[in-house]
């Protein structure tokens, strides 16, 4: 079951985009990860902070003093811009990859998946999300009202480098006509298709299967495919520039005036919201169906939208058993007996929670409140 959601605002698709260059920059560093930086190096824009064992790396966004090293980098900002230089000549696909390792680029969509990771087995087809499908939510529509010219000729970059033979612009059909943006610099080996107004139609598997009908088992690559949002390929040309990720287009929005921002990564989601009147807001850190509470957050890769709204009070009620949570799950799944298993580990197992991908329907379609989606989420991680 696919749900249109009402009322679908993106109330910020033409204001001015402005960039926020904040003082300070934070990189909260997972336990696996190696530092690379001490307290009180200088580093520059491009500079890798932290690296994975798998190669996955942080970036610094600014130039600036280390002044904090611990679980948390903390960069003061000098505002000089001054980068760190890397050769990005005669790239082939081994040097591609390597330079999506070195880069901070993941799936910038939301998911966070390491972006190397998808272009390491031989492909035929790339995919570029563009759908936008949460409401709210215009980062990847001014992204491409801004540089559609410069992301199709990336696209020839990225096919050219490793021997793609076609690329398909996903849209969605009543999304400001977003096609049009890109529609005088197509080729006959990059085109657009347009998807259904529902949500979730981003949803990877679900775009994959409207696009191009193939359904798959695990993960595209598995039928040579890589599926990039429209941001993470922007991100991808201004590597191919000599870029590490920075910045990423920020909606903030909501009950409040609403606006686009280039945002450095690492900056503070106060920063952003510091002159709005919180006392009867709550903030959410992403959309409305996918996002979460704010939190003290930085901005990161994935940080698609600040969403702030007036404060309802909901009381949850006790289950009455309708089955609409179970209806609209797009994975098959039973989120009611998913959260009423959470502390029976053999039953969980065969309730299948790994599959959810967290799009909150569950918890939008309860007529008793109850917050579903935070439940399987729960559920995975026991």
């Amino acid at each position: 079951m696919n749900l249109k959601l009402e009322p679908n605002k993106k109330r910020s698709l033409m204001t001015k985009v402005e960039e926020i260059h904040p003082n300070h920059v934070y990189f909260p560093i997972p336990e696996n990860y190696k530092v690379l930086v001490n307290l009180g190096d200088e580093v520059k824009k491009n500079t890798i902070l932290a690296t994975k064992e798998d190669g996955t790396s942080i970036v610094s966004s600014v130039a600036g003093k280390v002044t904090e090293c611990d679980k948390i980098i903390k960069i003061d900002n000098n505002h000089s811009e001054a980068k760190e230089l890397f050769d990005v000549t005669n790239i082939d696909k081994k040097k591609f990859i390597s330079l999506l390792k070195d880069s901070g680029i993941v799936g910038m969509g939301g998911a966070g998946f390491p972006t190397y990771k998808k272009y390491m087995n031989d492909i035929d087809t790339l995919i570029v999300n563009a759908v936008e499908c949460e409401p709210y939510l215009t980062a990847d529509y001014t992204i491409v009202k801004l540089h559609a010219e410069e992301i199709v000729e990336c696209l020839k970059q990225i096919m050219t480098i490793n021997n793609i033979s076609k690329c398909v612009i996903a849209v969605k059909e009543n999304n400001n006509d977003i096609d049009e943006f890109f529609t005088p610099y197509l080729t006959d080996k990059i085109t657009i298709k347009k998807v259904k107004n529902v949500y979730p139609a981003g949803w990877e598997r679900k775009l994959i299967k409207d696009v191009l009908n193939i359904t798959y088992d695990k993960i595209p690559s598995e039928k040579n495919i890589v599926v990039n949002n429209v941001s993470t390929i922007y991100a991808i040309k201004r590597l191919l520039e000599g870029k590490r990720l920075d910045a990423r287009m920020v909606t903030v929005t909501g009950d409040i005036d609403s606006s686009n921002y280039l945002v450095k990564i690492g900056t503070t989601v106060y920063h952003l919201i510091r002159n709005i009147d919180l006392e009867d807001k709550e903030v959410i850190i992403g959309g409305p169906m996918m996002g979460n509470l704010y939190k003290n957050d930085y901005v990161t890769p994935t940080t698609t939208c600040v969403l702030v709204l007036n404060k309802k009070r909901y009381k949850e009620l006790p289950c009455i058993r309708c089955g609409k949570c179970v209806a609209v799950c797009p994975v098959k799944l039973e989120p009611v007996l998913i959260k009423d298993n959470l502390d029976n580990p053999d039953k969980l197992k065969t309730l299948n929670p790994k599959k959810c991908m967290e799009c909150g329907l569950c918890s939008y379609i309860c007529p008793s409140k109850i917050n579903l989606r935070d439940k399987v989420i729960e559920a995975k991680r026991r």
